[in-house]
């Protein structure tokens, strides 16, 4: 049961710590490639392709986040059964 309970612990930490990558990710980087890769695509100086590119990532930088957010609501709340909580 302990040994259960760390590494339950040790899966919130580490969920925790992608959830906090993935938020600065899609809160601070995403709005600036969006901002950076729209005035270039309007200045032609990138194709159409290479905008869906970029806009494939950014929406799979938030998919990410929102995995690592449903990831690290399942192991705390398995932690919290766990522990009876």
């Amino acid at each position: 049961l302990k040994q259960e309970r760390l590494q339950l612990q040790s899966s919130v930490d580490l969920y925790n710590k992608g959830m906090t990558f993935y938020a600065e990710q899609v809160n601070t980087i995403n709005p600036e490639m969006l901002r950076v890769s729209t005035l270039n695509y309007q200045a032609g100086q990138l194709s159409y392709l290479e905008l869906l590119n970029i806009l494939e990532l950014l929406s799979n930088n938030s998919k990410n986040y929102l995995d690592q957010v449903r990831a690290y609501n399942k192991a705390v709340a398995d932690y919290q059964y766990l522990n009876n909580q």
